[in-house]
């Protein structure tokens, strides 16, 4: 994972898990972080990786995969009661 995107990770997952919300599906991130991820920069990003040419297959999955597991862990959270 690139250093910036999991500085980002990293705090929001901080963010979430040390707020004392009764559910981490109510969090206030959670809904913003979710456009994100599948309406605003989620998709750009993920067309951005397949299109590039100077990356390679094995930094495509890397940086595709980074995209999967932040949409995941949103829809975990979303999920949870």
């Amino acid at each position: 994972m690139r250093p910036k995107m999991a500085a980002i990770v990293l705090a929001f997952v901080l963010s979430v898990a040390l707020t004392g919300c009764a559910s981490l599906s109510q969090h206030p991130l959670v809904k913003p972080a979710d456009a994100l991820i599948n309406e605003e920069v989620g998709p750009a990003y993920e067309k951005y990786v397949i299109d590039d040419t100077r990356l390679s297959e094995n930094d495509k999955a890397l940086r595709l995969k980074t995209v999967r597991l932040f949409r995941e862990l949103i829809e975990n959270i979303k999920n949870s009661k």
